[in-house]
């Protein structure tokens, strides 16, 4: 399938940097469990390029290419520099639209990731290649109709920067939402750690007679409560603005 690409010109295989991108045998045994993780098949261009690579760093002779790394299947999610960590991290905790399956680190550092995306597929079923900013609220560049033509492009030192795809408004605006919903829980929990340790100070100034202390805590609780029913009410607000995935009113 990938006749003519020379993978040991394509990445780096002798610097301790690219030792690490490469995550050691790729077993076939493992692709059940990591399928039913992610919740996406592995399209077969894929599975063939992690026989011949799982994971890789770019070499230098791709320096001034914006992909930097290809991720490779770990042992399990806590794998550093797995698809698994990398897909756990951004669907659950910089909350990106579940489309399908983060594989490409960038320059950007963190910032964007090259996707293997389930929205639309081609005449085989393979997942086409999108980028996906996070910091640009997610927003979805059309790269490659598959994973091979991905690889190629890459092999021959083309433009992979993408063409910029609208996302679904309803799927945008859950992203959105998602992503506020998040940043109300942080206040929110900040407001609640705050009471409970002021707690836990009062009662302990209170054991050791220490009254002043315990005026402090108090002022503490009692400031900070508003604040919390404040972020509490927020949340539930914002929440009931989610859309409905199944696009039901």
């Amino acid at each position: 399938m990938y006749e003519g690409i020379d993978f040991e010109r394509l990445f780096d295989t002798r610097s301790e940097a690219g030792k690490r991108y490469e995550l050691g045998p790729f077993y076939e045994s493992r692709i059940n469990e990591v399928e039913a993780f992610l919740g996406y098949k592995l399209p077969q261009s894929f599975v063939e390029f992690l026989k011949i690579r799982n994971g890789g760093l770019l070499s230098d002779a791709y320096s001034e290419c914006y992909l930097t790394a290809v991720l490779g299947l770990g042992e399990n999610k806590d794998t550093s520099g797995s698809i698994q960590n990398v897909f756990d991290e951004w669907k659950n905790d910089l909350q990106c639209p579940d489309i399908g399956i983060p594989f490409g680190e960038t320059q950007s550092g963190g910032h964007d990731m090259y996707y293997l995306d389930y929205s639309v597929t081609d005449e085989n079923g393979e997942p086409r290649v999108v980028l996906v900013d996070n910091e640009c609220g997610n927003s979805v560049s059309f790269v490659a109709n598959n994973f091979r033509e991905f690889i190629e492009k890459v092999y021959r030192h083309e433009n992979i920067s993408g063409t910029p795809i609208a996302l679904d408004e309803r799927e945008a605006e859950r992203a959105r939402i998602a992503k506020e919903l998040d940043d109300i829980n942080g206040n929110c929990s900040l407001c609640r750690g705050g009471i409970f340790f002021a707690v836990i100070g009062l009662l302990l100034c209170l054991l050791f007679k220490k009254y002043v202390l315990v005026v402090a805590c108090a002022v503490i609780v009692i400031l900070l409560i508003p604040f919390e029913r404040k972020f509490s009410r927020e949340y539930d607000r914002v929440k009931s603005e989610m859309p409905d995935p199944d696009g039901k009113e």
